[in-house]
């Protein structure tokens, strides 16, 4: 994914979800913006939404839950 696309998508899932627990989380794929280390190809819309509180096992997530993210994301903290 280039540039301009990586920007694209991270305006859209800001402007569609807003912050939310993925993007606090340690796994939390800050390069894809829709992936993490439980959910390599893709989060689950149910986790993504916060339907569902990812602290809590959800299917194929083979144990790894959220965790509070030590570092700020690539692109500063939440699209700022």
């Amino acid at each position: 994914m280039n540039e301009k696309d990586k920007n694209y998508a991270k305006e859209y899932i800001l402007d569609t979800f807003g912050e939310n627990q993925c993007m606090k989380c340690e796994h939390f794929d800050d390069s894809t913006w829709h992936s993490c280390k439980a959910f390599p190809d893709q989060i689950p819309l149910d986790i993504f939404g916060e339907v569902h509180d990812h602290k809590k096992p959800f299917k194929g997530d083979n144990g790894i839950r959220f965790e509070p993210r030590k570092k700020e994301l690539m692109w500063g903290n939440y699209g700022g």
